[in-house]
């Protein structure tokens, strides 16, 4: 029996994950805002659209740009006031997001597939917008006015890039169910190319909610699979060079490592009954000696 309940796992349990990453991909279960609070860029690029609706400001008529893609770049060095571009972007269920890092300090990738027809920037200030293969232009207002792109496609794309400061929360209490930490890498060989996933944790801790908040270490470049039942990405936070992510949820397969090294993370029923049973458990064993005893002594009392 003790052997059985060491060997056999959980079907769920629930977790918490601190850690830091490069890369994060997750799927949203419902329709949500995907940000809490506006977000407030220094430079913003939009490609995967149709078309860019640009608002009528004084001196200026409202124009419809057809564009699969374009630029918004801030200008800090205009009048006293900072110019600024807050983006509102809304997604529906099952759409798919993926955020990575990009090489520049403070400039991440945000991609999502499954998008709502149109989302919306609000631009204060001056501007430079840079459709492609278009001529540059120059938008000011002194209140914020919003740019709405329609989208073109499945999959669209924001290149982000952030003004100095703190780490900046971009994501809270965003419910999901599925949560990738890995990328998928491409590398050539003389006859062919292979696609493999690597693991974009830099470091972090997982913690075991069913046992007591019990913590495992996650080494970086650990790979760590999770199937995620339900769950809630508390905060995700973008730093210089890294995302920070907490994410509390219940999973229902949990594994590390690679091929034959790979390892069930899922706790045993042993494990679970220890922490959440565990008077229980004593008195179990205690009970299970004392027969085991007691039917020894009649067998040798028998044979004697």
């Amino acid at each position: 029996m003790v052997s059985l309940l060491l060997l056999k796992r959980v079907s769920q349990t629930e977790i918490e994950l601190d850690v830091v990453l490069t890369d994060v991909s997750f799927k949203l279960s419902s329709d949500r805002a995907l940000f809490t609070d506006p977000i407030i860029l220094a430079e913003l690029g939009v490609s995967g659209i149709r078309q860019v609706q640009l608002p009528r400001t004084r001196g200026q008529v409202a124009q419809t740009l057809t564009v699969s893609a374009i630029n918004i770049r801030t200008n800090i060095t205009a009048g006293d006031r900072p110019s600024t571009i807050t983006l509102d972007l809304s997604l529906r269920e099952s759409s798919v997001v993926w955020l990575s890092r990009l090489r520049q300090a403070r400039h991440y990738r945000l991609s999502f597939l499954n998008p709502v027809d149109q989302f919306s920037a609000l631009l204060e200030g001056q501007v430079q917008i840079t459709p492609v293969r278009d001529t540059v232009r120059i938008f000011q207002s002194t209140i914020p006015r919003p740019f709405t792109f329609s989208t073109a496609e499945d999959l669209v794309h924001l290149d982000l890039s952030f003004l100095d400061g703190p780490p900046q929360v971009l994501i809270s209490q965003l419910p999901v169910d599925s949560l990738s930490l890995t990328e998928i890498e491409k590398s050539y060989e003389p006859d062919r190319s292979a696609f493999r996933p690597m693991s974009t944790i830099v470091q972090g801790t997982l913690y075991f909610e069913a046992l007591s908040g019990k913590p495992y270490t996650l080494r970086s470049g650990e790979e760590l699979r999770l199937r995620v039942r339900d769950g809630v990405i508390r905060s995700l936070a973008l730093a210089d060079d890294h995302i920070v992510l907490k994410f509390n949820g219940t999973v229902e397969r949990m594994s590390t490592g690679v091929g034959e090294n790979r390892r069930n993370l899922m706790p045993s029923w042993l494990e679970y009954l220890s922490v959440r049973q565990g008077l229980a458990l004593l008195w179990g064993s205690v009970l299970y000696l004392f027969g085991l005893v007691y039917g020894l002594l009649r067998w040798w009392g028998i044979s004697r």
